[in-house]
């Protein structure tokens, strides 16, 4: 076994008293032939999730590394600097995987292969490998990051196809499958680009910032889970939902980051960029029930991944809304 640490894993937790046990035991069960060690940052929970991450502190204090904040953090700095300010400084590791503390890893070799990918394609700046989403209580709900549908094979990805994905969807690659070469996130987190510092979700702007340095390792395996409608994710959702001006400023504040990154490019990646932002005016389209938006041309794309039915009845909904109200009335 390999006596320096090779990987640093960023854990956030808040409220997670529910899961945390879950996530911190799907970390320590990893098999690797190298040493890692496990960053927690407990954002000031109100329940008794820090009391859980002590208990793990003094069973493992070779390993699990907390900071207990004493005000909370996301509320300060927001969801781009948790992780930059507090965690990534300080992580030892050449590399650096994630995971949030209401998520957790199911494959006891994920680290290492992970690992190993990005030991035998030094091309690649960061590795990801497909997730699975689950209810509350951790049950399956069939819904894959990224959908089956794009039929990867585990392999290289070029930045453009990469982001051809990426600009698809909402959340194509999840956080929990997100490994990084630990010296170019410790850049980002010490020279935050403007594209970052607009964002409103710390996702987005990582995912660009690695896609533009080089390929990206896909793994396509199963090898951790996104738990939908935990109690700390509803809590903090509510700083992207609630009034429709602060869901407009949520979007709003995505749109310029978006803007930012193709100055930032020199529009290398332009028409991803134009895409994504189309992604999100149709789901913002979508959430609000604006069926004339939808049908748009610019949204041809994403309207005709809905069935032939969905579409029909968008359609008859942007131009005879009355008949339409009246019909799910009747339903």
């Amino acid at each position: 076994m390999k006596d320096d640490i090779m990987v640093s894993i960023c854990c956030l937790a808040y409220n997670h008293e529910k899961y945390i046990r879950q996530c911190l035991d799907s970390l320590l069960m990893q098999k690797c032939d190298f040493r890692f060690e496990i960053l927690v940052n407990d954002d000031a929970s109100k329940d008794r999730t820090p009391e859980i991450i002590k208990e793990y502190e003094l069973r493992f204090p070779e390993i699990v590394k907390p900071i207990y904040q004493k005000e909370n953090q996301f509320s300060v700095l927001g969801c781009n600097y948790i992780n930059n300010v507090i965690n990534v400084p300080r992580a030892r590791g050449k590399y650096i995987a994630c995971c949030e503390g209401d998520d957790f890893w199911t494959d006891p070799y994920k680290l290492q292969k992970q690992y190993e990918s990005l030991e035998k394609n030094r091309n690649c700046f960061m590795c990801i490998h497909s997730v699975e989403s689950v209810t509350e209580d951790g049950k399956p709900l069939n819904v894959y990051y990224p959908k089956k549908e794009y039929k990867l094979s585990t392999g290289v990805l070029s930045s453009e196809r990469f982001l051809s994905i990426e600009s698809s969807e909402n959340n194509s690659f999840q956080t929990t499958s997100h490994f990084m070469r630990a010296e170019y996130l410790k850049q980002f987190a010490q020279n935050v680009p403007k594209f970052s510092d607009v964002a409103s979700t710390g996702d987005l702007p990582l995912l660009l910032y690695f896609a533009q340095l080089g390929d990206v390792y896909y793994i396509n395996e199963v090898m951790s889970c996104y738990r939908r409608g935990s109690t700390a994710s509803i809590e903090r959702g509510k700083a992207f939902s609630g009034s429709e001006s602060s869901v407009l400023k949520h979007y709003s504040h995505q749109f310029d980051c978006l803007n930012e990154y193709d100055k930032y490019t020199n529009y290398k990646f332009h028409k991803y960029c134009v895409r994504k932002e189309n992604a999100l005016r149709f789901n913002l389209a979508w959430n609000y029930s604006n069926y004339k938006e939808m049908i748009k041309p610019r949204y041809r794309y994403f309207m005709n991944r809905f069935p032939i039915k969905a579409r029909i009845k968008i359609y008859l909904s942007a131009f005879f809304p009355g008949l339409i109200k009246r019909y799910d009335n009747k339903e």
